[in-house]
């Protein structure tokens, strides 16, 4: 099982997350800055309020169009709601939206368009900061978790190369190496 993204979500309680919107709102008097938007973006994302995420992710883009950490948190954003959606929909082809019984009206989800946004948004933190270790973490598990395994160990490499002591990234690079058949450096990197 690959170990999942960096965002220690426990850590995010819901009186915590709403407390702190409330204090980013009462403080919000400079709107060319970013900082406020990201971190309410933040709050909304872990309480699953993912149209308010994205609003704020949206003004934090405008106020800071080369802020890494606005398409960094966007990434992780778009991967809680993919989530949740795979977890809404257990076939993981479509989810399907019924205003009420005598009319069916669906929604086709294409996961693998949604994938390809987080990793572009993985992809422009990255070249935005070539050293953000976390950046490349996340964007490893994405394409473990599509099945890009190369791609996936590759990504893990660089997050431990920025970040020497990354020990999910050992394990996960270790997982992803079993996977690409290749069992000694695997388990090398699994008893890190």
């Amino acid at each position: 099982n690959i170990h999942g993204f960096t965002t220690h979500d426990e850590l995010f309680t819901d009186s915590l997350c709403r407390r702190g919107i409330r204090l980013s709102k009462l403080h919000d008097t400079i709107a060319d800055e970013a900082d406020p938007y990201l971190r309410r973006a933040s709050y909304y994302a872990a309480l699953n309020l993912f149209n308010e995420a994205f609003k704020e992710l949206d003004l934090a883009y405008k106020a800071d169009t080369l802020n890494v950490l606005t398409f960094f948190i966007r990434a992780n954003t778009r991967y809680g709601l993919i989530r949740l959606m795979h977890s809404i929909d257990t076939t993981h082809n479509a989810v399907t939206i019924t205003k009420n019984a005598q009319e069916n009206t669906t929604a086709t989800v294409d996961f693998d368009a949604a994938y390809d946004s987080v990793i572009a948004d993985y992809s422009r933190a990255i070249r935005l900061d070539t050293g953000f270790a976390f950046a490349y973490y996340n964007r490893g598990v994405v394409y473990s978790r599509i099945g890009k395994f190369k791609e996936a160990a590759e990504d893990f490499t660089k997050s431990i190369e920025y970040l020497k002591n990354f020990a999910e990234a050992y394990y996960n690079r270790g997982l992803v190496n079993v996977l690409l058949n290749d069992n000694l450096e695997g388990c090398e990197d699994l008893s890190q």
